[in-house]
């Protein structure tokens, strides 16, 4: 039965669905075009974000209230009281699933907000946790090494300390100790990498040897073919004369047998005029050497003379030094009045010459002046004396 009657109300309805649908539509008066909020609706932003459930009640509140607003409408007239309840229903159903969805995107951006900062906070602690962490790793490791950091006294040998020395006091903060076995060992297997590269070297340098001997011998076999080869060419154009046809056939055995035993008696006597000279010379030099001898010992016994010349003559300066030092005085004044008064005789007769040289030239000047005189055009005219001198 109330489906049939549901049935027929609806069919009397559709002549206002289009009117149903404008009211459906519409929204409140506190929002705009397409459901946006306009400026009088607090905004979802404005509201603090708490962790606290309950501290966003009251603006709940006031957007149920903004709903419960838009249920008061007017109903068409004509329209069967069920439909209007039916859709006024659908309506609050409609705009509670709205607001529904409204509360539950805000709580999602709430939560996403308070992700954020808790995902921040994480970031910050766990960096936090890192750095303390690296710090009590380095505490423990400095620990660790100020615990073996000891002062233990050694004595080493000079060649040993391979620390370089500084002027006044050195620092062996950052020196290490070696054990001696373990260089020991390094130098063993430093030896024996470079006895086998010796070794390998020896053999590159024995096998590139011998490549280059063969080279050799290859070139020297190249060089000696080349050789017979022009020899034989040679031989081949060679012109063949009386003398070589006749030592050819064998009848010229003993054709510069003459020749020969010329030859060797020159050698013979070029080697006794050799042994000759080398006589003469080595007397020659015996004497030269007696001679020597003989001129040394005359300049040991000169040498002596010179001496004993040289002291007697020193002897004698000083005896007569002591004798003659008033006489060489008086006789040193003497000199030095003389070469005064010549001195002054030297002066004035250059004054003199002076004087009578200017006098001489005063009076040419004076006969220039007196009578014409040539000589001096002839010295200033050079070429033609016809043409114009230039200016």
């Amino acid at each position: 039965y109330q489906r049939r009657v549901h049935g027929q109300a609806f069919q009397e309805a559709e002549e206002y669905i289009e009117v149903l649908l404008k009211l459906l539509k519409k929204k409140g008066k506190g929002k705009g075009k397409g459901g946006k909020q306009t400026e009088s609706e607090p905004q979802r932003d404005e509201i603090p974000m708490s962790v606290d459930p309950f501290a966003n009640v009251d603006a709940r509140n006031r957007f149920m209230a903004q709903d419960a607003a838009d249920l008061k409408l007017d109903k068409p007239e004509g329209l069967s009281e069920v439909i209007w309840q039916e859709f006024l229903q659908y309506r609050q159903q409609r705009l509670e699933m709205e607001r529904e969805m409204r509360e539950v995107g805000h709580e999602l951006s709430d939560m996403q907000k308070y992700f954020q900062k808790i995902k921040q906070d994480d970031d910050e602690n766990r960096q936090k946790m890192e750095a303390t962490s690296q710090k009590l790793t380095d505490f423990r490791e400095m620990m660790r090494r100020e615990s073996y950091n000891l002062d233990i006294l050694h004595r080493f040998k000079q060649g040993q300390i391979e620390v370089e020395q500084a002027a006044v006091v050195t620092d062996y903060a950052d020196a290490i100790l070696i054990h001696k076995s373990k260089i020991q060992d390094l130098n063993n297997e430093i030896r024996a990498s470079g006895t086998e590269k010796v070794r390998i070297l020896r053999e590159i340098k024995d096998f590139k040897k011998g490549i280059r001997s063969v080279e050799w011998e290859a070139e020297m076999l190249d060089y000696t073919a080349g050789t017979l080869e022009v020899e034989y060419r040679h031989l081949h154009t060679l012109r063949v004369t009386k003398a070589m046809q006749e030592f050819i056939k064998g009848g010229g055995e003993g054709h510069n047998e003459t020749e020969r035993i010329k030859l060797i008696k020159k050698i013979q006597h070029v080697k006794k005029t050799y042994q000759e000279k080398v006589e003469e010379k080595k007397q020659l030099i015996q004497k030269i050497k007696k001679l020597v001898k003989e001129k040394d010992v005359e300049n040991d016994v000169l040498l002596q003379q010179t001496a004993g010349s040289a002291q007697l003559v020193k002897d004698r300066e000083e005896i007569v030094g002591l004798q003659s030092t008033g006489l060489d005085q008086a006789r040193a004044q003497k000199m030095m009045k003389d070469l005064r008064v010549t001195r002054k005789l030297e002066d004035v007769a250059k004054a003199q010459r002076d004087e009578l040289e200017d006098l001489r030239t005063r009076i040419d000047k004076l006969r220039e002046k007196t009578f014409p005189s040539f000589a001096v055009v002839s010295k200033r005219v050079v070429g033609n004396p016809d043409e114009r001198p230039p200016s």
